[in-house]
């Protein structure tokens, strides 16, 4: 059994967010950024980035309904539909961009939500 720890990442001052763990299944980083995104406080819009494999129909359209515009890599090959145009979406967000960090590790993993 493996798992993935995800960060969610403030862009400009390279301070965690939000973390969380989830068992690995292929979807689990997207999983996890769908929820720690659900979990900030506000009602402002957001912005988050991500890599090539977050561009998928499902995460955009799920960003799109809690008011986050996703700005990820486009999937030139997608097997489940390409999500992102090819103009990005350039909806309005706050100045500070959040990004996706993923790491597999269990024992990293676990020393990131201890310093939590």
């Amino acid at each position: 059994m493996s798992y993935s720890g995800n960060l969610l990442v403030e862009n400009r001052n390279g301070l965690i967010v939000a973390a969380e763990v989830f068992q690995a299944n292929g979807t689990a980083e997207r999983d996890a950024a769908l929820v720690m995104l659900e979990k900030l406080p506000g009602t402002q819009p957001v912005t988050v980035g991500g890599d090539k494999g977050f561009d998928t129909q499902g995460f955009v359209a799920e960003c799109r309904n809690i008011n986050v515009a996703p700005h990820v890599a486009q999937n030139h090959k997608p097997t489940n539909g390409l999500a992102v145009a090819r103009s990005m979406d350039a909806r309005c967000g706050t100045r500070a961009l959040l990004r996706l960090a993923e790491d597999d590790c269990a024992d990293a993993q676990a020393a990131a939500l201890d310093k939590l």
